[in-house]
């Protein structure tokens, strides 16, 4: 299911956030119809880490996140796209841990190294080029970069 499923029938120009008192956003449609709460997920800087992410995907959900359907990336935002996101921490972790390049999991297949966002990217990686579309035995290449 697509992030933007919701709003795939949308024009973004006539759509209005309006924020509440409660800190939430709900989404405004043209004729008035209020859709859902959206969180604005505020990621400051320009440097993250795993940890300051995690850090930062925690406050948000104890914080301005809680009790919200969809949340909003400013990074994304300032950077022209306009998609609201599943609020899921694994999810906005995931999505983060993209922007800054982040990756938590590698391949361990002789002479492969190759390192993913993901633990099913490693997998979905091995079953196209070290096993023989066997997703058990693609398992078994994943190898966790930050497993303490």
């Amino acid at each position: 299911m697509s992030n933007t499923q919701d709003f795939e029938n949308y024009d973004y120009r006539t759509l209005q956030f309006v924020l509440q008192p409660d800190g939430l956003t709900h989404l405004k449609k043209p004729t008035g119809e209020t859709v859902m709460v959206i969180a604005w997920l505020e990621v400051p800087g320009d440097n993250h880490d795993k940890a300051s992410i995690d850090q930062l995907v925690g406050l948000f959900r104890a914080g301005s996140g809680r009790g919200a359907n969809k949340a909003i990336c400013s990074k994304c935002h300032d950077e022209g796209r306009y998609v609201v996101w599943d609020p899921k921490p694994a999810s906005l972790k995931r999505h983060l841990y993209g922007h800054y390049h982040i990756k938590c999991f590698a391949c361990i297949a002789p002479n492969c190294g190759q390192q993913f966002c993901t633990r099913d990217q490693v997998v979905v990686h091995a079953m196209n080029y070290h096993t023989q579309k066997d997703r058990r035995a693609a398992a078994d290449y994943v190898l966790d970069l930050y497993q303490s």
